[in-house]
């Protein structure tokens, strides 16, 4: 008993540290614990908007957002190691990007909004078997005609205006060089 009279404020300092660590590890277990069901909810939420024949830009946006955090390291170790436990989150990552780039308002040309979907979408292996991965593999072919087609217009646009600048030059001198 004299141990604890002399020794009264180490006694205290020692529990506080104490139910400090233990109050911190049950804060800790929470926040984890909600953590997964966060992610797990938006990772759902994502696939249910990517699972569509054709997604809508503001679709993809919000699958994006969802998504997001699986294109990054996290500094907590446990965290990064649920979003990790998700090993297609990073490619619904790149499909939702894809999508976005797709319907992209921020680039000039349809062939341009194209072939950034699908410099996008090829950052997915061909050989991608993970959710959704029929749809993946279809969408990826789809946005390659879809950028072919537009540069095809663009060809044929760049053609003609190349030939009415020819018939003009031609008629120019012609008309400039009559002697």
């Amino acid at each position: 008993m004299n141990f604890f009279k002399e020794n009264k404020k180490i006694v205290i300092i020692s529990l506080v540290i104490i139910i400090g660590f233990i109050c911190n590890s049950i804060a800790h277990h929470y926040h984890m614990k909600n953590f997964k069901i966060r992610i797990e909810q938006e990772y759902q939420e994502a696939i249910h908007l990517l699972d569509q024949d054709f997604v809508s830009e503001e679709d993809a946006k919000k699958a994006h957002e969802l998504l997001f955090i699986h294109g990054y390291h996290l500094d907590d170790k446990d965290e990064q190691a649920v979003v990790d436990s998700y090993k297609d989150g990073y490619y619904m990552l790149v499909y939702a990007r894809a999508w976005t780039d797709f319907h992209g308002r921020y680039l000039r040309t349809k062939y341009e909004q194209y072939d950034s979907a699908v410099g996008v979408i090829g950052n997915i292996p061909d050989d991608y078997n993970g959710v959704l991965a029929q749809r993946v593999k279809f969408i990826k072919r789809f946005m390659i005609v879809e950028r072919d087609s537009a540069k095809a217009v663009i060809d044929e646009v760049n053609a003609a205006e190349k030939e009415e600048m020819e018939k003009r030059k031609n008629n120019y001198y012609k008309t400039h060089n009559t002697k």
